[in-house]
Formats: C-alpha cells, sequence, structure tokens
C-alpha cells in the first residue's frame, strides 16, 4: 500500500512537471485548432478569441477555454485568457482548473487529486516593477487524499521564468512544520 502512495505521489509530480514544461508545444497544437475562417479573419483584424478545445501537448492533455490570438508580423500569438479546464479526452474526469487574466497571466490553478480533493493550489498576484510584469505566485501542495498541507511556497515569475522568493514552509504528513527556507530570486538565505 505505501509503494502505491509513493508510486501515485511521483505520478502526480511528473504531471506538474509536464504541466510547466509542455507550455512551449502548446502553440502547435493552437495553431493547428486555427480554421481557414479565423485565418482569414485574422488576415484582415488583429486578434480573434476563438473557443479552444483539444489536444495541448504529446502527453494527451486535453485543454478547453477561450485562446486570445494575435496576429502581428505574419506570426501568430496565442493567449489562454478566462477559464481553462484540463480534461480525459471524452471530458469525464477534470484534472486541473485555470483563471487567466485578459492578457493572459496566471491568476490561480488547482491541479485536483484522484478523489476529487485538490492537490496542489496556485494564487498570483500581477505587478509591474521597473516596466515589466511580475507574478507572485504562492502554492500549496497537499499530502494526496488529505488536506494536509506539505508544502507552501512563493515564487517571483519574469520574463516566463519562475523564481523562489519569500518564504517556503515545509510540514510533516501529520501537519506539523517541519523546516522553513526563505529565497529572494532563487538565492536562498538565512
Amino acid at each position: 500500500m505505501m509503494r502505491l502512495n509513493h508510486t501515485a505521489t511521483f505520478a502526480r509530480i511528473v504531471l506538474i512537471v509536464l504541466l510547466g514544461s509542455s507550455c512551449g508545444s502548446e502553440k502547435q497544437y493552437f495553431k493547428k485548432a486555427l480554421t481557414r475562417s479565423d485565418k482569414d479573419f485574422l488576415s484582415k483584424n488583429d486578434s480573434l478569441i476563438k473557443d479552444f478545445n483539444g489536444r495541448t501537448n504529446w502527453y494527451k492533455q486535453y485543454w478547453n477555454g477561450p485562446l486570445l490570438v494575435h496576429r502581428t508580423h505574419g506570426r501568430y500569438d496565442f493567449k489562454q485568457v478566462g477559464k481553462w479546464k484540463q480534461t480525459s479526452k471524452d471530458g469525464t474526469e477534470l484534472y486541473a482548473t485555470t483563471n487567466f487574466d485578459e492578457y493572459g497571466f496566471l491568476k490561480d490553478e488547482k491541479i485536483f487529486a484522484y478523489d476529487g480533493g485538490i492537490d496542489v493550489e496556485t494564487t498570483c498576484k500581477k505587478d509591474t516593477i521597473n516596466k515589466n510584469v511580475v507574478l507572485e505566485c504562492q502554492t500549496i501542495w497537499n499530502y494526496t487524499g488529505t488536506n494536509i498541507i506539505r508544502r507552501k511556497s512563493r515564487s517571483i515569475i519574469k520574463g516566463g521564468k519562475s523564481y523562489k522568493h519569500g518564504r517556503w514552509e515545509y510540514f510533516s504528513q501529520e501537519g506539523k512544520l517541519m523546516k522553513i527556507e526563505e529565497y529572494v530570486m532563487n538565492k536562498r538565505i538565512d
């Protein structure tokens, strides 16, 4: 039984890593979703919002939600806006929900456990520092199948890169605070 829990936890971690690393490949799937009518519209207009429903990477993740498409200099720029859901291909299983603002910046995300509880929950605040958009995000990781927090972390997302920033707290399976680390832009401070 313990091995199964470790295997399930490992599988979730792999899924989360794949979610994060797959973003670059999403563009090819978004581009394939553009119809001739969409391309004709974009040849005369700067942008459109279309409902996307389909596969977004090699891992066979299926997402649906509003897709903002800009055409500049003959290229398409895609931004996920509004509420997105990751589901099984047939749509019967819900794996994650993600909310983006009108510019495509992450607002919040929930990744669900097999029992329907929340494994990982992220909330972000957007700020502008030195004319750069920066997201400050807090992520809470739960032990699978429980409401016991495993880790609370803070990150700064700047220029498409994520940096550990602020207080990181680690908890035991009993919910006791075990360790605290402080970071400033990926550098640990003690």
